[in-house]
């Protein structure tokens, strides 16, 4: 199995005289690990010793482009419910707080980023922001527009219920996740997959051998994702399941030289679900 250091692996360190010893830990055993059993593996400098490389890794990998694509924090219109689009609202202190708990995560994790790239909409750029700053990085945030939210048109300010209410038809129409169905002064899926992507294409192209942070927001990601999934659209061919993308939650990426895509994790929650980064 890859187990790569910023979805699967969580970095805890001790020093002890003049020692630094760092011990990386699946995110996973510090959900089930007692507070003693994550000291006891930090004081095993034994584990610092038999990490090796993957053996799957080559030349190519090193080439490629690591994109850890992320959904902005939570906003005050989502505590509300209500549908966001391309209007705004602000970072509530628990999305200011998500956002610093995935910044610290990172830099825990010893995972160099490059750069942070965010969508041109202010809640996107406010959680790169913070990011940013944990980070120490030495760029500014890169503002990229083809990444902003879908345009919602009609139901942008309306909670579900007020859109099923006031516009039943579009509604229905519209939870048939057919690709090319917009509502009326809103995108389509398809539009918001082609700028999405010519976007995700550029920064890769951009960043060729490194890695590199991309704040962006829901539906962008979900239907990146389903996409690159391969999950199927269309009213005749509903999904079984759907994905669920939460408020800063991590995607991994990896675009090789090829331009093949490769997904190593999705939805990736951990870093607000651990008290010492919250």
């Amino acid at each position: 199995m890859h187990l790569h250091p910023v979805n699967l692996l969580f970095l805890i360190s001790y020093a002890h005289a003049t020692c630094f010893v760092p011990i990386k830990i699946p995110v996973s055993n510090l959900f089930r690990a007692s507070k003693n059993q994550v000291f006891n593996l930090c004081m095993n400098t034994q584990a610092a010793t038999t990490a090796r490389a993957d053996p799957g890794d080559t030349a190519d990998d090193v080439k490629g482009s690591t994109i850890l694509l992320i959904r902005h924090g939570e906003t005050e219109w989502n505590s509300l419910g209500k549908w966001q689009g391309q209007q705004d609202s602000p970072l509530t202190d628990q999305g200011i707080s998500q956002a610093a708990a995935l910044g610290h995560r990172l830099k825990l994790s010893l995972q160099q980023v490059d750069r942070v790239y965010s969508s041109d909409l202010p809640r996107a750029k406010r959680t790169a922001e913070i990011i940013n700053a944990i980070l120490a990085a030495r760029e500014p945030v890169h503002e990229v527009s083809l990444l902003r939210e879908r345009s919602f048109g009609i139901f942008e300010g309306r909670t579900r219920d007020e859109v099923m209410k006031d516009f039943p038809t579009q509604y229905t129409a519209f939870q048939k996740f057919d690709l090319d169905y917009a509502v009326d002064g809103g995108e389509s899926r398809r539009q918001v997959l082609d700028r999405a992507m010519q976007g995700l294409e550029q920064i890769a192209d951009d960043n060729a051998g490194g890695t590199v942070l991309v704040v962006s927001h829901g539906a962008v990601l979900s239907i990146v994702m389903r996409h690159l999934l391969g999950v199927p659209w269309g009213a005749d061919r509903p999904p079984v399941g759907e994905l669920r993308i939460r408020n800063v939650c991590l995607c991994e990426l990896r675009r090789e030289p090829n331009r093949r895509w490769y997904i190593y994790s999705v939805g990736d929650v951990a870093h607000t679900e651990l008290p010492m980064l919250a």
